[in-house]
């Protein structure tokens, strides 16, 4: 398999080097710092002189080439006996002749010269296969496993998790909360990561997503960055067999003006139904403001998340040798220059970084892009040290400061509609609808093309809907979302309400938009359906108005049977209508059914409102809106609904398959998996009809002369693939992730860190 091994940084690379060398000797080797080692990178614990290594991570076979023959001196002047040369970089035949012939005095032969090509083919043998496991950048980043990113991903967002790993990869350190991470999301099969903005949720997501594909065979990946539910549940196989991992980045990034379409409801629902599936992984993470946020405005939705039983992680730890390897890793690549560096190593100014109160990730990223610091009286550490004491300048200086007026306003209208994701020309569209706003905008100029040309990479970031056709756009980061909140005070006011074209911009333009008299009077002339949407499906926000409205009018009649009869309703609250079941328990009162006249419905409508009445109620409740119908109407009907199969799928969703699979099996060991299957659909058949006859639920279909014989029940019982759940019990049964060597925890001494933090920033430069 090939690795990146220019993935990897000068100090990576010798820790590499020295752990190969180590199983080759079959001697533990360690590695030594720039600048300190005469021309020694690696040598043995034990002292012996006579055994040395030398480490060149260059992309230039000749420069490698080169750099390594440049030591023969000093190399010459040591009584060594056996001299190892490793190199990043694949070499020439010519440039290994060059190397043997230089130091064939302390080389049995050109096996003494490990280059990449080498070290690529050692890793794959299974006598370093400990140390591939130990090097995470190599294995879970490796070319097999971005080919499985790629073919693997069942996502309409793929191409945005491929760059950012692409683009991350070098800078990635395996902390303890990423190994934490991992362990837990096999443990749990579904992990909520939360943290404060920076600290490097969506990098240790990506990382476990890597892990995962890398560690587990024909495993399917489900992404989405910005957390359409109901896309990612038509992406996701209902084949209880198939092994998803679903991974959601930012789930709750609307949470501020989103909660009163249920969407808290619907993700509960979700998360709720994937714990029903034994080989799906949940992946998701947020902001711990904005869970903060749900949770106050959302009473009940922390409890949600407990009673399903999610498994939450908090980043907030990271170790001091952790920070240096991040601050040393993005230095290590960065574009800043030479003498900038340099600053950061003089009197061990990188102590200062690390250990400053302020210290996260995005900060560190930040500082290290050349793009970010301008001179401006200040040296590069005086840069360094004012973005970590005031972070939120960061971005709130440049913006009210540097970005022309045409720019705020670009920004303010895209976080006017989400600060997810929104369709370009979605947003191109509310755009220029407000530009005039700017009155120093050149106006023949394209000025949205003009803006995002600036902004692109640097305030937003975009990417392409290989579903819907469409490119995407979306403000950079949380922090950038922060700072225009702030602004957004501002703009919002009475002119820009009145130029709003978008259904998102009214929920982020007033508060509580769904109880205004705007949104009221919006349903009433039927100026709702003028607006465009970002994804909103409109019956979320029509249901609202009923559930809101203090009087009934005629004027929305259609409406209200439009939300009632909706073929996709129960689809859309998943499962079973918990996203929306309490905004359909009160628009399905008798006093509004009788307003509206719901029995004067057509048949279609009439098949349908049924369907949902199955779908979103329990059985007492289903009966009791079944009386407001004509019964004879219902008596005729109901044959033609899926009522019955509804019902029935209900109770198989809430058996235990897998309990049951599992006293089958301990009972028959001995018999042929066609028995077990037959004995399996059989327990399967009666558990069912034993809830169906103890249940008022057989009260539903006698009152309207409903015949449910058993054999009925029986057919509906055998559509579900009983062989696909057997299989994927003794699947998981067989499967064991865990693997001790590799989460156990290494505890570093101080003053040992201190010998470690030292000699890794000695090679920066």
């Amino acid at each position: 398999m090939e690795y990146n091994l220019l993935n990897l940084s000068s100090r990576e690379f010798e820790n590499l080097s020295a752990d190969i060398l180590t199983e080759y000797l079959g001697k533990t080797c360690r590695t030594f710092a720039e600048g300190m080692d005469g021309g020694i990178d690696i040598r043995p614990i034990d002292g012996d002189d006579t055994i040395i290594g030398q480490c060149k991570r260059h992309k230039s076979p000749s420069q490698a080439t080169t750099k390594i023959l440049e030591k023969s001196y000093q190399i010459k002047q040591k009584e060594v006996k056996e001299y190892y040369v490793f190199v990043a970089c694949e070499l020439t035949p010519n440039d290994l002749d060059k190397i043997y012939n230089e130091y064939k005095y302390c080389m049995k032969d050109q096996t003494h010269i490990f280059d990449g090509v080498r070290i690529c083919n050692l890793l794959d043998n299974d006598k370093y296969q400990n140390i591939l496991k130990k090097h995470f950048k190599l294995w879970a980043c490796s070319e097999k496993v971005i080919s499985l990113l790629q073919n693997k991903s069942i996502t309409h967002d793929s191409n945005t998790l491929i760059n950012n790993i692409n683009k991350h990869t070098k800078y990635y350190v395996e902390t303890n909360d990423s190994k934490n991470v991992y362990k837990k999301l096999l443990e749990n099969r579904i992990l909520l990561i939360k943290g404060e903005p920076g600290v490097g949720k969506s990098t240790i997501s990506e990382m476990t997503v890597m892990k995962m594909l890398a560690n587990m065979e024909n495993i399917n990946l489900i992404y989405s960055s910005y957390g359409s539910i109901n896309k990612i549940k038509d992406k996701m196989s209902l084949n209880p067999n198939m092994k998803e991992l679903i991974y959601i980045d930012d789930f709750l990034g609307q949470i501020y003006f989103d909660l009163q379409q249920d969407k808290i409801s619907n993700i509960i629902g979700f998360i709720d139904t994937i714990k029903m599936y034994k080989n799906k992984f949940l992946l998701l993470n947020t902001r711990i403001t904005v869970l903060n946020e749900a949770s106050k405005q959302y009473k009940r939705f922390l409890n949600s998340l407990e009673k399903i039983g999610i498994h939450q992680i908090e980043l907030k730890n990271i170790s001091r040798i952790e920070k240096a390897k991040i601050l040393y890793n993005h230095l290590y690549f960065s574009d800043i220059e030479e003498e900038n560096k340099q600053i950061i190593l003089h009197n061990r100014n990188y102590l200062k970084i690390i250990d400053h109160k302020n210290y996260n990730p995005r900060l560190i990223e930040y500082i290290c892009k050349k793009q970010n610091f301008k001179i401006e009286g200040g040296s590069y550490l005086d840069f360094i040290l004012n973005s970590l004491n005031n972070p939120k300048e960061i971005w709130s200086e440049p913006f009210k400061y540097k970005l022309k007026e045409i720019d705020k306003l670009f920004m303010l209208t895209l976080y006017g509609i989400s600060d997810d994701y929104v369709e370009r020309e979605l947003h191109k569209k509310a755009f220029y609808e407000l530009e005039y706003l700017v009155v120093d905008r050149e106006r023949l100029m394209d000025n949205y093309n003009e803006c995002y040309t600036r902004l692109i990479d640097s305030y937003i970031t975009a990417v392409y809907d290989t579903t819907t056709k469409k490119t995407l756009v979306k403000i950079l980061n949380p922090s950038i979302s922060d700072v225009l909140k702030e602004y957004f005070v501002i703009l919002n006011d009475s002119d820009y309400k009145k130029h709003l074209i978008i259904y998102e911009q009214y929920l982020r333009a007033y508060d509580s938009f769904l109880q205004t008299k705007r949104f009221q009077k919006m349903i009433e002339n039927k100026e709702i359906e003028r607006l465009y949407s970002n994804g909103t499906n409109i019956i979320f926000p029509v249901i609202a108005y009923f559930v809101n409205a203090k009087e009934l009018k005629n004027e929305v009649r259609d409406y209200y049977i439009k939300v009632i009869s909706y073929k996709d309703l129960g689809s859309l609250a998943y499962p079973y209508g918990k996203s929306i079941g309490e905004c359909y328990d009160i628009i399905m009162r008798r006093p509004i059914f009788d307003f509206y006249n719901v029995n004067e419905v057509n048949e279609t409508q009439l098949i349908q409102i049924i369907n949902n009445i199955f779908y979103m109620f329990e059985t007492n409740k289903i009966i009791t809106v079944l009386g407001f119908f004509d019964a004879d109407r219902i008596k005729n009907l109901l044959i033609k609904t899926n009522c019955l199969e509804i019902i029935i799928d209900k109770l198989y969703s809430n058996l235990d398959i897998y309990d049951i699979i599992n006293d089958i099996i301990l009972d028959n060991m001995d018999k042929s998996d066609d028995v077990v299957e037959n004995l399996v659909l059989n327990k399967v058949y009666y558990e069912i009809l034993d809830s169906i006859s103890n249940d008022e639920i057989s009260n539903i279909f006698e009152n309207f002369d409903f015949l449910v014989t058993d054999d009925i029940i029986f057919s509906i019982v055998s559509q579900y693939n009983i062989k696909k759940e057997i299989d994927g019990f003794i699947a998981e049964a067989r499967s064991d992730y865990e693997n001790d060597d590799y989460y156990n925890e290494q505890y570093i001494e101080k003053k040992e860190e201190e010998i470690e933090i030292e000699k890794m920033f000695k090679e920066i430069a």
